[in-house]
This record gives structure tokens, sequence and C-alpha cells, in this order.
């Protein structure tokens, strides 16, 4: 729940590099992606979540703070049972300008994701990591520490568009024209971020989602737009106990 509205689908609104949710009478909340990955990636699944200002704190850049706090609260933890969203129908698949996002049908109880990565910057290149969220210590440990990337050449431009204005070594990686300025946490660090996103945005389906994703080269924007897709043509259901 954001202010006192239950998390839906139907809440994001397209936005460049980033999620937005907008709620009741004109309030946004933006960036929610990194805290949503971490409950997800914690399989916490209910919370109460209290905003206050228009963005989520960028933090270190990563999930990893939302879980470390997340897990000092966990004796208060709700363990009731819970509900699952399951892709159990046909597979869906979206393409627009070099970037493919495809959701398909998958045996078990875990949400698989797949995603790829290509930069022109020597240094990021081309990377793939494929992911299963089904341990919470996994998901800490390989996942939610991945920070925020971005290119040196391409914060002039961003600022100017009103987006990575609070962007700096502390909470992004940063990579130049000779790599990245600061000690890199994982050698595929930019492609894991992409999972931690892509686990935040699945996160806003209100449930656990049971699937395959597949993102190449997309974003929270294509990706919700294939969430939407399998929603409207029922390529998921809705289950109120384990899917197993």
């Amino acid at each position: 729940t954001v202010q006192g509205v239950p998390l839906s689908l139907s809440l994001a609104r397209p936005a460049e590099r980033r999620s937005v949710l907008e709620l009741a009478a004109g309030a946004r909340v933006e960036t929610p992606e990194h805290l949503l990955a971490a409950l997800a990636g914690l399989g916490i699944a209910a919370a109460d979540i209290e905003v206050d200002g228009g963005e989520l704190p960028a933090l270190d850049g990563s999930a990893l703070p939302f879980v470390e706090g997340l897990l000092e609260a966990s004796e208060a933890l709700d363990e009731a049972p819970r509900r699952f969203v399951v892709v159990d129908s046909f597979e869906l698949t979206r393409a627009r300008d070099g970037a493919r996002c495809a959701l398909r049908p998958r045996d078990g109880d875990a949400l698989i994701i797949d995603c790829a990565i290509a930069f022109d910057h020597a240094a990021i290149g081309a990377q793939r990591r494929r992911f299963v969220l089904d341990d919470g210590a996994r998901f800490a440990s390989e996942i939610a520490p991945a920070r925020t990337f971005g290119l040196l050449a391409d914060a002039e431009a961003l600022r100017a568009r009103g987006l990575a204005r609070g962007a700096s070594h502390d909470n992004t990686l940063v990579f130049d024209d000779e790599g990245p300025m600061s000690a890199p946490r994982f050698a595929d660090e930019p492609v894991r971020h992409k999972i931690l996103d892509v686990i935040g945005d699945c996160a806003l389906l209100g449930a656990p989602l049971c699937g395959e994703v597949e993102v190449v080269r997309g974003g929270h924007a294509l990706l919700c737009e294939v969430l939407r897709a399998a929603l409207a043509r029922g390529a998921v259901t809705s289950l109120s106990s384990h899917p197993g």
C-alpha cells in the first residue's frame, strides 16, 4: 500500500529510466522499484509503506539498504498465506526499437528472469544473466547490492531533461571512457541491476509472479506493457494459495 492505495499495475505510468506510480488526486511516487524489489526478493507478502514526498530515496543506488532495513524488522513480518500470479496459458512478447520483452509459462513456483543488455561502451558491452527468484538470501547477496549505473558522457543530457539530478558516485556506478569510476560490486553489475528493476516492476502485480520473464535491452515501460497485456488477455491467473 502506498499512501493508503493498494499496489497495482494500473498505478504505473510510462517514464524514462524509472518507474512512476500515479495515485489519487494527482499524487505521484517516483522510483519505487528498488524498494518493491526488496520486498519481492525477500518474499514479504504485505507491508504498509508510508512515503513522505514524491520520490523514494536513492540511498546507495541499490536495493541493499532496503533489504537490510526489512531484515532488521523481520520479527514483525506477517506470515499469512500468500497470493500468487501464475503465467499459465501462452507466451506473450512485445518488441520495439531493438528491445524485446517476453512473458512465458514455466513449471514451478518461482519467477525466472533472463535479462540481457548491450552497450557500445567497451567496459559494459553485452551482458546476460539468468536468475531464479526462489531464495531471499540469494537475492540479498547476488542481486540486491547491484547499483544504478550510467555513462558520464550522458550525465549532462539527462540533467537537461530533469533526470539524474541526484546522481553521484555515492549512489551510481558511473562509467567514463576508461571504465568504471569506482569499484564495481560485481563484474556484471549493470545486468544484475536490470534484473533488480525487473523484480521491482513485476511486484506491481501485487503478488509474486510465477513464470519466466525475458528482457532484452528493454526497460520499465516495455515490461509493464507486457504485464498489462498478459492480464488483459488472460495469460496469467491469480491464485490465493501456493501454485504447487
